[in-house]
């Protein structure tokens, strides 16, 4: 009991050092931090591979990669991205209507689209907000899917899922991230609609981001380490 303690913190201690080592070193480098957190969930999910719960969070995470990877080249390359991605935007939110974050998405959605309207009669330089309106709204869709993840694992994979520690945590997780790009949204349309020129979101939004990378891999990490470690002291 006393070397499983001992062990379990030592291990712990590591996987945060290496996370936290990695969320600095990385800063100004987000597509590398990307593909250092993706190989070591793709050797996390190798090590964990009978976890079909943890796989599934695993996938989660992956899909949500290649979504923000989406959104990004979408908005630098398709012509009426603002359009499509409002339209998207409030189909996502008319869907998931019974989440109160759903609702006040919708709140700062109708804000934005009148906000473009004003910019586009006034021959306004606008600001691209069509970005952060894409990622807030894909957003509520992978809390969503944390929130009712064994039924949705159940539904279309056809085995019984559990909930596990971290669906709590990332359900949490991506509640404080819509919160943070309602607070962006909200700080650009002050910017760009009034005489205030509040800059407090715009400076503190990219530490903010990396910390929340952070704590994801890092969720996902710290409970595949205590299970594994479960799993390896019982043999």
């Amino acid at each position: 009991m006393i070397i499983r303690a001992y062990t379990g913190i030592v291990l712990s201690s590591l996987v945060l050092l290496g996370c936290i080592a990695l969320g600095v070193t990385t800063y100004n480098d987000p597509i590398n931090f990307e593909r250092a957190s993706f190989m070591f969930l793709l050797f996390t999910a190798y090590l964990c591979r009978h976890d079909k719960d943890l796989i599934s969070v695993i996938g989660i995470l992956a899909i949500s990669y290649l979504i923000d990877h989406i959104i990004l080249l979408a908005a630098e390359h398709l012509t009426w991205w603002n359009i499509i991605m409002y339209q998207c935007a409030a189909a996502i939110i008319y869907t998931l209507w019974r989440d109160t974050l759903s609702k006040i998405s919708a709140v700062f959605l109708t804000a934005v689209i009148i906000a473009e309207i004003y910019w586009s009669l006034t021959n306004y330089p606008a600001p691209n907000l069509s970005l952060a309106v894409g990622k807030l709204a894909f957003a509520l869709i992978i809390r969503h899917v944390f929130i009712y993840r064994p039924d949705i694992i159940e539904r279309f994979f056809n085995y019984d899922g559990d909930y596990i520690a971290v669906d709590k945590k990332f359900r949490d997780l991506y509640a404080v991230y819509i919160l943070i790009e309602m607070a962006n949204i909200a700080e650009y349309l002050i910017r760009h609609l009034t005489d205030y020129s509040p800059l407090v979101i715009y400076q503190a939004y990219p530490y903010t981001i990396q910390i929340i990378s952070t704590l994801s891999l890092w969720f996902v990490l710290h409970y595949s380490q205590k299970s594994w470690l479960k799993k390896t002291l019982k043999a």
